[in-house]
């Protein structure tokens, strides 16, 4: 009964494809071939579970019946079932690659970090539901790079985070996430900086100017202060650096000016943060008067220096106290010395 069920189906299928009448014979023993196949291959294999061996019983009481379309309708649920098995575990193995990047940024082996980091973005299921996960591993490989690059001098890694970091800018919508659209366009400012400080020229230092003030955009006073500040801050460094390369004193009044901009916001909330502003404004402040007549802009820096003084104690910072104070009398040196008749 079956078999002769089967041969109905057959010619039920070839009847609603609208094969030619020449080709009928020839369809009919494709069917019948393809129907052997199907017996075959519908069967249980080895790692199913109980849920999938009974799904694929009943696939094969469908194609035995000649119900194709039924067998179509539980070879889908088994498909459904199988591929959500897949992203689960594709998950898993996305938690223990991100975990591994973690325990290598621990042991300090950044280049590591990355690579696993990049394995995690990688294996995430490709679907918009993980978008934004895969997005922030992409971030922490550009992230674990720059740290290869700034803590091992390593130039290369420098290089490949600053492109990690502009691809991720490409994926990031700004209009969605604007904050953390910032928080990429500052983390491409620092890294760009540091390679520029190591440069000669000025290319990379302008690229990262460009860079913190994207950041800035979102990164409002009103919105995120301390960020701003922080923006600020770097923006100001940037600057500062172009200026000692450039002849003109227009780049260290632009610094000059992030820098007090930055101090309104931080002496309370992060005094430390606020004295290392306070100390890079007063080496701005001592390049424009080493270049420029007159005592005001070395008056200006000293009180600069003396202010971080106040908040980096010999008990907060004793490193960084000791270096306020050899750039305090180095300028106090300058100034007597431009002092005298």
């Amino acid at each position: 009964m079956r078999q002769l069920f089967g041969v109905q189906s057959a010619l039920k299928i070839v009847g609603e494809s609208n094969v030619p009448p020449e080709r009928l014979a020839a369809k009919l023993v494709e069917i019948a071939e393809r129907y052997k196949a199907l017996q075959s291959a519908a069967a249980a294999q080895l790692g199913d579970d109980a849920r999938i061996t009974a799904l694929k019983v009943e696939v094969q009481k469908a194609i035995h019946d000649g119900q194709l379309g039924k067998a179509e309708d539980i070879l889908a649920a088994i498909w459904k079932y199988q591929t959500e098995a897949l992203d689960r575990l594709a998950i898993n193995a996305v938690q223990t690659a991100a975990q591994r990047g973690d325990v290598a940024l621990a042991r300090l082996r950044y280049l590591e970090a990355a690579m696993r980091f990049a394995e995690a973005a990688r294996l995430l299921p490709q679907t918009d539901d993980f978008s934004q996960q895969r997005l922030e591993y992409l971030g922490e490989e550009a992230s674990a790079l720059y740290r290869q690059g700034d803590e091992f001098g390593d130039n290369v890694a420098l290089v490949s985070a600053i492109d990690h970091y502009r691809t991720v800018l490409l994926l990031l919508p700004r209009e969605r996430v604007p904050l953390q659209w910032a928080t990429t366009q500052m983390n491409l400012g620092i890294a760009l900086a540091t390679l520029g400080l190591r440069e000669s020229g000025t290319a990379k230092l302008e690229e990262s100017v460009t860079a913190f003030c994207e950041a800035s955009k979102e990164w409002t006073r009103e919105r995120v202060p301390l960020d701003w500040a922080k923006t600020q801050m770097n923006l100001g460094t940037a600057l500062a650096a172009l200026g000692e390369r450039e002849s003109g004193t227009a780049r260290l009044e632009e610094a000059v000016a992030a820098f007090r901009e930055a101090l309104q916001e931080t002496r309370e909330r992060v005094p430390l943060q606020w004295a290392m502003t306070q100390m890079n404004l007063g080496n701005a402040l001592r390049v424009l008067g080493e270049r420029e007549s007159g005592t005001a802009k070395l008056e200006e820096a000293v009180a600069a220096y003396r202010a971080a003084l106040e908040e980096w104690t010999r008990e907060a910072a004793p490193y960084w106290r000791d270096i306020a104070q050899q750039n305090l009398a180095r300028c106090v040196a300058l100034l007597e010395q431009r002092r005298k008749p």
